[in-house]
């Protein structure tokens, strides 16, 4: 596939990752596709295996980075426009012109990926999408691969993980030097987003890269790729429609809050804190639990901003 592409034969290398793709989702038994409510990336293995469907909405979070105190809304938070696409930069599933809506499952991991910024360049808003959507599942290691065969003795399941697994660690490479102009590390995920987005499918999902290591990473540093598609609007992709979103919170901000100010928040729930174990960030040599830490209580506060607009809609 890499040969195809580094020879100029792009089309060449399209087709043969469509094709492993197709044939992965073919058959996939819940592991490599599924919804975004009863995606492996969202949810207990365990659940997945068993064929429960989950009962609670999945949370996400968007982030913008500022030099100074702003408050972004609604369209700021969305992708680049349309209209815009000379400011559509490649990433590790988007192309140049073609914008993706990417989200983290905690405004931890949308911290990392915007670098880590300071508490007062940092803006986080909650968001809400149509779960119905249908992706591709990338968050898979060999820990992953393991508990999968642990849980079951399927062999289509061993099949199916086994090779999810490649994909997804042909896609994972870590870029070094960001300065550069071309990056080899994102030609793979690159051609999975072209792929996937022509197989009718809705977005990626994955372990974000910032994390020290992929281990730590399950659930509250996964990051949902969503594909912008394009049918001739102006500014944005119709997916925007079914989205809702807080405008955004600055991090310094909120933790200048008192506590009659945010709790509110405390019945709050994150999704990621129903689940069967333990989360933590950190490394091996230093763990915190997440439910521990600012950012936890930084979701729980915009969970509550995102109530209340969903109670006023209703």
């Amino acid at each position: 596939m890499l040969d195809f592409y580094f020879q100029g034969h792009i089309g060449d290398a399209a087709l043969e990752m469509k094709s492993y793709i197709k044939d992965l989702i073919d058959g996939s038994m819940g592991i490599a596709l599924s919804n975004i409510k009863n995606s492996i990336a969202f949810n207990d293995k365990e659940i997945i295996i068993s064929s429960i469907k989950n009962e609670k909405s999945i949370d996400f979070f968007r982030a913008r980075v500022s030099e100074h105190f702003c408050e972004y809304k609604r369209n700021e938070i969305l992708h680049i426009p349309f209209n815009q696409r000379e400011k559509i930069s490649s990433a590790r599933f988007s192309i140049q012109g073609l914008p993706c809506l990417y989200l983290g499952t905690t405004s931890y991991c949308c911290w990392l990926e915007m670098d880590t910024p300071a508490d007062h360049q940092f803006n986080v808003s909650a968001v809400s999408v149509n779960e119905d959507m249908k992706i591709l599942n990338l968050t898979l290691n060999s820990c992953d691969l393991e508990h999968l065969l642990a849980l079951s003795n399927d062999r289509k399941i061993f099949q199916e993980g086994l090779k999810l697994w490649l994909l997804a660690l042909s896609s994972s490479f870590v870029v070094r030097q960001s300065n550069r102009s071309f990056k080899t590390e994102y030609v793979i995920p690159q051609l999975i987003m072209l792929a996937a987005n022509e197989l009718n499918l809705d977005g990626v999902s994955y372990y974000s890269k910032r994390v020290k290591d992929d281990r730590l990473a399950s659930m509250n540093t996964v990051n949902l790729a969503l594909f912008a598609k394009y049918n001739g609007e102006e500014k944005f992709s119709k997916i925007c429609k079914e989205i809702l979103l807080t405008p955004s919170v600055n991090f310094s901000m909120f933790k200048q809050l008192n506590y009659d100010a945010t709790y509110r928040a405390d019945d709050i729930s994150p999704h990621i804190q129903d689940t069967m174990y333990p989360k933590v960030i950190g490394s091996f040599e230093r763990q915190y639990q997440y439910s521990e830490t600012k950012f936890y209580s930084f979701d729980k506060y915009l969970l509550s901003l995102k109530n209340e607009m969903k109670n006023m809609e209703q």
